[in-house]
């Protein structure tokens, strides 16, 4: 990478953690990184600088010869800045041979700008990847929304903005003839900046089941290659 681009990419990344966290009364976000670093490593001060200025991480010594204090100040540190809603992401086990974690939370709280009414019993089958139907309560509204269907992804896109209008979630939805796997292989950056770039507001009717998730990767390879 040359040094014009890590430039960039440090100032591009300040500026949308600075815009991002900047106090709202519309919604709760919160961007956090640390460092947890074993006590016999002495950190370069330059490095520590570039951290703390441009991704506002900071570093806090710990030692892993002691893995359930470690763990217990790594989860702490988690639970204080999600408000509590994350309260494990290490156990003792996890951290065998480990002299450094690096933890990235984001915790965001925030409103629709046009709220689902609250329908009680409103259950209807979803259809996940499998094409099993399983049960699902579900929320319901219609109304002028930014919405596309995209040929090119095989998809219809929805964006519902949260109160304030800064910030809104996406939906991508295969159609009929295409699986998830198939409109994945068709998303990257530039097939998903014009998916974007041509949504228009129409009148559209939202159904969307109510929904929780969780996400877990392996990153070892990944950051091998970097």
């Amino acid at each position: 990478i040359q040094n014009d681009n890590i430039d960039h990419t440090r100032s591009y990344y300040k500026q949308l953690l600075e815009s991002a966290q900047q106090d709202n009364k519309d919604y709760d976000l919160n961007i956090a990184t640390n460092f947890f670093v074993d006590d016999f490593i002495e950190v370069i001060n330059k490095y520590q600088q570039i951290a703390n200025t441009h991704y506002h991480a900071m570093l806090e010594k710990v030692s892993y010869s002691n893995p359930t204090q470690t763990a217990a100040t790594i989860n702490n540190w988690v639970s204080e800045h999600t408000n509590g809603r994350l309260r494990e992401i290490v156990t003792p086990d996890s951290l065998e041979g480990a002299v450094i974690t690096l933890v990235n939370v984001i915790y965001f709280k925030g409103l629709w700008t046009y709220p689902f009414p609250e329908v009680a019993n409103n259950v209807k089958p979803f259809y996940g990847a499998r094409g099993k139907p399983t049960n699902a309560q579900y929320m319901e509204q219609n109304g002028q929304f930014y919405y596309d269907n995209s040929a090119d992804l095989g998809a219809q896109i929805l964006r519902l903005p949260y109160r304030g209008n800064k910030l809104a979630m996406y939906f991508i939805l295969p159609n009929p003839d295409n699986t998830v796997n198939q409109v994945l292989d068709r998303i990257n950056s530039a097939s998903l900046h014009q998916a974007l770039w041509y949504m228009e507001e129409n009148e559209v009717n939202v159904t969307l089941p109510k929904f929780k998730f969780d996400f877990s990767e392996q990153l070892n390879e990944p950051l091998q290659q970097v």
